[in-house]
């Protein structure tokens, strides 16, 4: 997991962009029963490429996660990522902490990568960091969560700010909704790095408890079958 150095953040959240039912989140402690994947099984990966278009990231935790990204994006970070007049991302520096972390190497000014999710999910979020240009204070990185079919079901902007002097340095922010309707968790514009995707326990699809009630009825009648 990434290990960020406690410093005083500074982070507007601007209107929501998307649904006005938005609830943003700014704490890894909002969701419950929480999985985290920490990128640190990954070695400085570029996507998408010729043999991974798109990268099955849930592995470490069990689920079916997938990272997807516009050119390109650095999975498993473990070079030093300037971020201006926010400091600076790197692996690990003694006293500040740090691990392999994800960063965006986007092509173009503006560029997206998400994370689908198989089973749906109630929460989801990550420690994020943006760069900021010498005496600039007012961009901001894009966050979406999306539903099954792709459609935005929540936006909203948030702005950044830490020293310019530190070092690994970030902020928690994502979503907490009523139910377990979030498929894919974005994050879009300007040039940014995140560690430590957080999201709630995964709700099986329909089916999927399909399959288990049929699996506890086939058993259930062969104990049956044996007590005769």
């Amino acid at each position: 997991m990434f290990k960020f150095k406690q410093v005083a953040l500074v982070a507007a959240v601007a209107a929501a962009a998307g649904s006005a039912s938005a609830n943003p989140i700014s704490s890894a402690a909002e969701i419950g029963n929480a999985k985290v994947i920490t990128f640190d099984a990954f070695d400085g990966l570029v996507i998408p490429n010729a043999s991974n278009p798109v990268l099955q990231v849930g592995t470490e935790v069990g689920e079916d996660v997938v990272l997807s990204s516009v050119p390109y994006t650095i999975v498993g970070q473990r070079m030093g990522t300037d971020l201006g007049d926010n400091g600076a991302w790197t692996d690990y520096i003694e006293g500040f902490g740090g691990s392999p972390y994800v960063s965006s190497a986007f092509i173009t000014n503006r560029g997206e990568f998400g994370f689908s999710f198989a089973n749906p999910v109630s929460a989801v979020g990550a420690i994020l960091n943006q760069y900021q240009a010498p005496g600039q204070t007012n961009n901001s990185l894009l966050l979406i969560a999306y539903d099954q079919y792709g459609n935005d079901l929540e936006s909203y902007r948030v702005s950044i700010d830490t020293p310019y002097d530190s070092y690994n340095a970030g902020s928690f922010y994502g979503f907490k909704r009523a139910s377990a309707d979030i498929y894919g968790f974005g994050i879009a514009d300007g040039s940014f790095v995140m560690d430590s995707l957080t999201f709630s326990a995964p709700v099986p699809e329909p089916s999927s408890y399909a399959l288990l009630i049929g699996g506890l009825m086939l058993v259930g009648q062969m104990v049956r079958r044996r007590v005769r």
